[in-house]
């Protein structure tokens, strides 16, 4: 009696290789033989019987075991295990604690030390723009593993935090870093700069030292040559003094003097002070303040637009030299009270004549000054039996008040 194991042929490994051994009598037994399997490390190798079984009819056929390599994260190098035949149990006295031999494997390590930096999630700008990226370890650590970070120019861009570290519990859990870009007041175009990773700092030897790649990238300036004018519109004085104002103010320092000159499109309705704005090289992110005052008329005009012209810059910054700002409208509020204006359209301008004979007249009726909603003037005549209107009622809007709409006045003659 006797127990062949045929050894296997090469190793399992971490990414799941297998391989198999075979197990077959020596000669018929004379009852059931069955070995017990296991794994002397479940967490390198794994097999799929727990035991095989020989009967007096098939001792002669081999049966295969295949065991499957156990993945872990662990930088642990290629581990040597064992799949144990157990003593055998059978009925039959030859063959009952009989012991075969072992199965010595190694099971291939797929973990390498490294460290994974993830792509940045895009620039950074001078408005306090952020951008992100990953630090992760490829494989478990034996110690804690520390990376400094730093900005290669922190008038560009600052990060945080300023250094990571991952333990043997936290190594698989990528850690975020801000980088915020930082803003200056220089015309200074896009700059890159760097964030760089420092080579790892651990009493882990596969990881001290490591040193993984820096994060390039571009602050996006956001300093051009540009005026200011705030607010542009919306702005109301009124006939009766009320003053409105607005600032004008430079985005970016100049090189030079820039000078502003103002004035009103129409000064029958609005007048400014200052008519000019200088801005230096030290004043130029101070905002100025433009004063405009309503001016009365005896018109009932309505409320008038106006605007703010704001002339092209003049400066020895060739970037500011001609630079022309936006105007800003203004609404001055007319003060003249409402009403209603007639107009006869004969030579007799306190009566009109008609006639029986046919002779017809005409007036005109427009409002003195817009309305907020529509306006309805019912007329009709005094003596039906001698006059007649072609209109019993005028309707004005708000879009219409000022347009003169005119009723016939026909005579009519009696019997």
């Amino acid at each position: 009696p006797g127990i062949t194991v045929n050894a296997a042929g090469g190793d399992t490994s971490e990414s799941g290789g297998i391989v198999t051994f075979s197990i077959v009598l020596n000669s018929p037994p004379g009852g059931d033989v069955t070995i017990g399997l296991s794994s002397n490390d479940t967490t390198e190798g794994t097999i799929a019987l727990s035991s095989v079984t020989f009967t007096p009819a098939n001792w002669n056929a081999l049966q295969t075991v295949t065991i499957t390599g156990v993945d872990d994260a662990v930088l642990d190098g290629n581990q040597p295990y064992l799949i144990i035949t157990d003593p055998a149990v059978s009925t039959d006295a030859d063959y009952s604690g009989l012991d075969s031999i072992n199965v010595s494997l190694r099971n291939i390590d797929n973990d390498t030390s490294g460290i994974s930096v993830t792509e940045i999630s895009g620039n950074t700008a001078e408005g306090s723009e952020k951008a992100y990226f990953t630090i992760v370890l490829n494989a478990a650590p034996s110690n804690d593993v520390t990376i400094d970070l730093s900005s290669s120019d922190t008038t560009e861009g600052t990060i945080n935090p300023s250094a990571v570290t991952f333990t043997s519990a936290d190594w698989s859990s990528p850690q975020t870093i801000t980088v915020t870009g930082v803003d200056d007041a220089i015309e200074d175009g896009n700059q890159p700069y760097t964030i760089i990773t420092n080579a790892a700092s651990s009493s882990d030897m596969s990881y001290n030292g490591v040193d993984p790649d820096n994060i390039i990238l571009i602050n996006i300036d956001n300093d051009s040559a540009g005026i200011t004018v705030s607010p542009v519109a919306g702005l109301i004085t009124s006939e009766e003094g009320a003053e409105e104002g607005f600032s004008v103010v430079l985005n970016s320092a100049p090189t030079g003097y820039v000078t502003i000159s103002l004035s009103s499109s129409d000064t029958t309705e609005g007048t400014i002070s200052p008519s000019s704005v200088t801005f230096t090289t030290v004043n130029w992110a101070s905002q100025q303040t433009i004063t405009i005052s309503g001016v009365d008329d005896a018109d009932q005009d309505g409320n008038q637009l106006f605007s703010i012209v704001l002339d092209p810059a003049t400066s020895s910054d060739p970037d500011y030299n001609g630079l022309d700002p936006i105007d800003v409208i203004v609404t001055n509020n007319d003060n003249e009270t409402p009403g209603f204006s007639i107009t006869p359209s004969s030579s007799n301008k306190n009566q009109l004549i008609t006639s029986e004979g046919g002779i017809e007249a005409t007036f005109s009726i427009v409002l003195n000054s817009a309305p907020g909603s529509d306006v309805t003037l019912p007329l009709s005549v005094s003596d039906s039996t001698e006059g007649s209107i072609n209109k019993t009622s005028l309707t004005f809007t708000i879009y219409n008040w000022n347009a003169p709409q005119t009723v016939l006045v026909s005579g009519l003659d009696d019997p």
